[in-house]
């Protein structure tokens, strides 16, 4: 078998100029996963979706913050609940 010699040796400078323009190694492999959805998800996660995630973030911080400080952590079923069967 014949040996291939493909690695590419460059600066450190040059590479990182070059990488916007190549996928990295984790999104080849959701490309080589689902090739459509690889390209939705590309198109759809925009600065709106990061905006959302940002506040959602922000807003978890501080109830975790408030959690720590009052030493209670709630879990969301502290009222009685009624279950109706189906």
């Amino acid at each position: 078998m014949e040996a291939i010699n493909c690695i590419i040796k460059e600066a450190k400078g040059e590479y990182r100029a070059k990488r916007k323009d190549f996928l990295s190694s984790h999104a080849l492999v959701d490309f080589r996963k689902c090739p459509e959805l690889f390209r939705k998800n590309k198109r759809c996660v925009g600065n709106t979706s990061l905006d959302f995630a940002a506040t959602e973030n922000a807003a978890a911080i501080e109830r975790l913050k408030k959690c720590r400080s009052g030493n209670v952590w709630p879990t969301g079923y502290e009222e009685v609940r009624i279950m109706e069967s189906i």
